[in-house]
């Protein structure tokens, strides 16, 4: 039982709510004391317990939650919180008065109901603005600097066939390691229902060595994806980054999946897969994320499409909502981005939205569209994840592959995080992806062309995507569009595929 408990634990959003969930029973009981035993009126004691639950909340999220222990934003961090309690508790107020003299409804019942609001929005003013930097973080920011990278590298001619050596320290047994390191670590073949676990045992990451001493190392390479290593490892990354910088080495991060929260660690470089253009680092290389599923490595999967009057327009996955919930949680998103945008004039705030609503707005517009045919399948479910799934893997996946293949174009907007996996896959497939621009980074954009293989339109365009997609078709004669299909799978093949870009950059990193 205290194993489950330290496990759930582990997670802020889980510590946020028991925090939260303290915090507000200190209010709400000393409420009741106050309103019920002393006999004070109910918004003066309102007002004194709010105070009261406040603090406590803060406390709790500061030093637990967020386990934010840095002593010198203490001040900062005061003038934060008494600017956020002073419009909470002005917001507090108002709504209770609100619900108990106009709609007249039982105190207590309405600052239970009150609480749960604020706590929602107490929560994004803490992560985004009070403690955006956790502890985990602030901790390797005394680093000494290194000197950056520069960007773009010179290709280093030779080094194709060379091993880099790599030390990884001690992996922590509690989690699963980078699975580029499964030959490294003599991990068994993956048996499971995620077909993305099992595609590395179908790439070759054989040119990374593991170095015994530290000191033999070509880098340093913390075995874990970054973010989760921080969540659960305690002083396992601050201890493997100074190390790091104690031996004079560089240390290569991987942070996979949708987070672009910036990593302040000044001798690191970061590859990652999710990030928005305003926003990238100079230590900061985007890499291709790993396919779904070997199927699109094979040749046997590639076939060329002969060119047509219109081309067809495809797209095979979540662009419904299959849940009230679901709805729900869009439509707050979307107001919130909306206010950001127009209100706080924040011009970033819009290509944040959610995958969702780029995908819904671009099948919109290409299906009016008469320059064009479609042939789109909408789920209201994401089929990678096993709690929404609605129908067998092999099924989702064979509809998703023949959508693609019997199209010329694949609509490929951003997902949760700004990338598209789907982009990749039909690369690979040699069909020309669509890519809702949306402040989005290609990998080794300053070195491919681009615009060979792809439709890129500017999410401010999107009312004009049938126009890019008929414009890109119709410049190429049937000769030039095969072209271009062949040419969509060898630079995925090779360049984009996850192991012959890690192994090319790498190499021309550490091997010059």
């Amino acid at each position: 039982m205290k194993a489950l408990i330290r496990h759930f634990v582990q997670f802020k959003i889980v510590r946020y709510l028991i925090s939260g969930g303290t915090a507000a029973a200190i209010n709400l009981s000393l409420l009741f004391l106050l309103t019920e035993f002393v006999g004070m009126w109910y918004l003066a004691s309102s007002v004194l317990s709010f105070i009261a639950g406040f603090t406590a909340s803060f406390l709790f999220q500061k030093f637990w939650t967020f386990r934010d222990t840095r002593r010198e934003v203490i001040p900062r961090q005061l003038v934060l919180h008494l600017g956020a309690a002073l419009g909470t508790l002005f917001v507090n107020t108002a709504l209770l008065y609100v619900a108990v003299d106009v709609f007249d409804m039982w105190y207590m019942l309405a600052q239970f109901i009150v609480s749960g609001m604020l706590a929602v929005g107490s929560f994004f003013i803490y992560n985004l603005y009070i403690f955006r930097n956790p502890v985990e973080h602030s901790a390797l920011q005394t680093i000494d600097r290194a000197p950056e990278i520069s960007f773009p590298l010179a290709p280093i001619p030779g080094v194709a066939s060379q091993y880099i050596r790599v030390y990884i320290g001690t992996p922590l047994t509690r989690m699963r390691p980078l699975l580029i390191l499964k030959q490294q670590l003599n991990l068994p073949d993956y048996k499971g229902e995620k077909p993305f676990r099992a595609v590395y045992g179908a790439m070759d990451f054989s040119f990374l060595t593991l170095s015994e001493k530290p000191e033999d190392a070509d880098f340093f390479l913390l075995p874990h994806s970054y973010f989760s290593a921080c969540a659960v490892g305690g002083r396992y990354v601050p201890d493997f980054v100074r190390l790091a910088a104690r031996m004079k080495k560089r240390i290569v991060l991987f942070s996979e999946g949708d987070a672009d929260t910036a990593i302040h660690i000044p001798h690191a470089i970061v590859f990652r897969t999710s990030q928005y253009a305003h926003q990238k680092k100079q230590n900061e290389i985007i890499m291709p994320p790993q396919v779904y599923a070997d199927d699109v490595l094979k040749d046997s999967i590639f076939s060329l499409r002969a060119k047509r009057e219109k081309p067809v327009v495809s797209f095979c996955g979540w662009s419904e909502f299959g849940t009230l919930r679901g709805k729900a949680k869009f439509l707050a998103r979307n107001i919130y981005a909306d206010f950001r945008t127009h209100i706080l004039r924040d011009s970033y705030a819009e290509p944040g939205k959610q995958g969702i609503y780029f995908r819904k707005k671009a099948i919109a517009v290409l299906s009016r569209s008469p320059l064009v045919e479609t042939s789109f399948i909408t789920r209201d479910f994401f089929s990678v994840n096993k709690h929404t799934i609605k129908l067998p893997r092999e099924i989702l996946r064979a509809q998703y592959l023949e959508n693609m293949v019997n199209s010329d174009f694949v609509l490929a907007p951003k997902g949760d995080g700004n990338f598209s996996i789907r982009f990749y896959e039909a690369l690979a497939l040699g069909r020309i992806p669509v890519l809702i621009d949306t402040g989005s980074i290609l990998p080794l954009e300053d070195e491919i062309s681009y615009s060979k293989y792809i439709v890129r339109v500017p999410y401010q365009n999107i009312e004009k995507i049938g126009e890019y997609v008929s414009r890109f078709y119709h410049r190429l004669t049937p000769e030039a569009y095969e072209e271009a299909q062949r040419g969509a799978r060898a630079l995925f093949m090779r360049t984009l595929r996850l192991d012959v870009f890690l192994k090319n950059t790498l190499s021309r990193l550490f091997l010059a």
